[in-house]
């Protein structure tokens, strides 16, 4: 491969990767059908995967203007093959891709090696399970807003119920 093909794959993962959040995995021992699969699966969910060199991704990394370290990434995962999950939308979409994969094929692959998350690092496998669990950030907005609007309903709630109700202890309340 050429240097200048190396910089364009670069500089397209840079884009790719850039205020997005994304999984790093192993797959080592999967055959051309599960991967295919997964590719599949990953498209249906509009998520890009891509097997990729090391090397490219971290100097993909290192290119990033964010204010992220990725050295403990750089230093610790990324040895063996690897491949990357891109989700622009719904950052737990890619570990429920993963974990729905190791239950169905009853295998540990592909295997979690690290993901950045909102520009947080969790670095192995450890971690799947509670990155498959989390919300994306329009249903966590949506549970904001209901949990603020909650008291004035129940006061309103409570106020159109007891009309009557309240009638009559105002009026008690007079006789006294």
């Amino acid at each position: 491969m050429t240097k200048d093909k190396k910089q364009k794959i670069i500089q397209r993962l840079s884009k790719k990767l850039a205020n997005n959040n994304f999984y790093i995995t192993d797959s080592q021992g999967l055959n051309v059908q599960q991967v295919n699969e997964i590719r599949k699966t990953c498209k249906d969910k509009n998520i890009h995967y891509q097997v990729i060199k090391n090397t490219l991704l971290a100097k993909t990394l290192t290119s990033l203007d964010n204010q992220i370290d990725y050295t403990p990434l750089k230093e610790q995962i990324l040895k063996g093959p690897t491949s990357i999950y891109i989700a622009q939308k719904n950052a737990s979409e890619p570990a429920k891709i993963i974990q729905k994969f190791q239950k169905t094929k009853k295998q540990s692959k592909p295997l979690l090696k690290g993901a950045i998350i909102d520009g947080q690092l969790f670095i192995g496998s450890q971690h799947l399970d509670a990155l498959s669990k989390l919300k994306s950030k329009e249903v966590l907005i949506g549970e904001l807003l209901s949990l603020l609007q909650a008291p004035t309903h129940r006061v309103i709630a409570a106020l159109q119920s007891s009309k009557n109700n309240l009638a009559g202890v105002i009026k008690t309340l007079a006789n006294r």
